[in-house]
């Protein structure tokens, strides 16, 4: 009784479906042990175009295994596909093989290609860091000017800043010139447990704009914003109205704002003014 037959493809295969003349060529060669890569791929490659099976199938192993250079995962694929096609169960096989394998490189490379976009994001590689920070450039006096509270564009300034000092740095994101507004506590004690009674509000005389991965500094001060009576600059009605009815309201509740001397009174009851 015969062994099992070798899914290696022998000579006696090549030879099925060769010309007469590829015949001898074959014969010549069978006491060669091992053929070499191009050759052998030759004869593989005529054999499968005759549609032998296993020639085809064997002609795509040689390429998985790298027998003639990088290995190409298409073509064997279709190697395997016209192998098993014709009919050679091991074509069908390793056609299965090799679209997993492929399938998980593909998915290799995107785990990779993430893990390696997480790293980077860790590391603060050319990460952008965009701010903005409040400067009180007020000088220090007896009766002190503190920036009591400030806003610009998405920053919102809730720590006072005493004159000749600067608020901590705030993130922000890029933008175009913006209008600051800052309301001042002038003669207040930034340690005191009380909040101030009596308040100014200002606004900057041009807007305020920052780019990516800089840092914006907002100085306040007569020269950079308008609206300090004692200076001589003052704000519309309608500017100190926006101001302490929007933009700090709530520093402004129940209080009546004249922008021409810069004082503050009570709403009555009946919300006279």
């Amino acid at each position: 009784m015969s062994g099992p037959r070798s899914n290696v493809l022998s000579a006696n295969d090549i030879s099925d479906g060769l010309s007469e003349e590829d015949e001898m060529s074959v014969t010549q060669t069978r006491r060669n042990l091992q053929l070499l890569p191009k050759r052998a791929a030759d004869f593989y490659d005529r054999a499968c175009g005759r549609q032998n099976g296993r020639a085809c199938y064997n002609l795509g192993v040689l390429i998985m295994v790298g027998g003639l250079g990088v290995p190409d995962a298409p073509k064997t694929a279709a190697l395997f596909r016209q192998g098993c096609e014709l009919g050679f169960v091991n074509s069908c096989t390793n056609l299965g093989v090799v679209c997993r394998v492929t399938t998980m490189i593909k998915q290799l490379k995107r785990i990779a290609t993430y893990f390696l976009f997480i790293a980077l994001c860790c590391s603060g590689c050319d990460t952008p860091h965009t701010y903005v920070v409040l400067e009180n450039n007020y000088p220090r006096s007896t009766a002190p000017l503190v920036v009591f509270r400030a806003f610009w564009q998405a920053a919102s300034f809730q720590t006072p800043v005493p004159p000749g000092s600067s608020s901590d740095l705030q993130d922000t994101v890029p933008a175009s010139a913006n209008t600051a507004y800052a309301v001042l506590a002038p003669g207040w004690d930034v340690t005191s447990s009380t909040a101030p009674t009596s308040l100014i509000a200002v606004q900057s005389r041009n807007g305020f704009e920052v780019h990516l991965n800089h840092t914006l500094h907002i100085h306040v001060d007569d020269t950079t914003f308008v609206g300090n009576c004692a200076s001589g600059s003052f704000l519309s009605p309608d500017q100190a109205d926006f101001i302490t009815q929007r933009v700090f309201a709530s520093d402004f509740a129940g209080l009546r704002y004249d922008p021409v001397s810069c004082t503050t009174a009570p709403i009555d009851a009946a919300g006279g003014r």
